[in-house]
């Protein structure tokens, strides 16, 4: 799709490099090791530097309660493991312009 890809490996390092690079989207797993992925997104939506980026919350944890959840904690959206390529270009599109 052209857009440029940057990763970390925990939520506290996406938190940083949010904020030090604030980019257009943040796709992000909920299960994480150091603070889950509602954890973080809490975070970025409390600091002013990254509380208008949006965050989508790509997951195998697929109740109801966890969208809702996630919902609460500032998300934007919430895919759900597996997804299509398709449902990933959608959310992304529905996002970035």
């Amino acid at each position: 799709m052209g857009h440029e890809c940057a990763t970390a490996s925990s939520g506290q390092e996406g938190y940083e490099r949010a904020k030090q690079e604030r980019p257009n989207l943040i796709l992000m797993d909920v299960v994480m090791g150091d603070q889950n992925g509602f954890q973080t997104c809490r975070k970025l939506k409390r600091d002013p530097q990254t509380a208008r980026i949006p965050v989508v919350l790509v997951t195998s944890k697929s109740g109801e309660s966890d969208e809702y959840w996630g919902r609460m904690n500032g998300a934007s959206g919430y895919l759900r493991k597996p997804f299509t390529p398709a449902a990933l270009i959608e959310a992304v599109q529905q996002h970035v312009p």
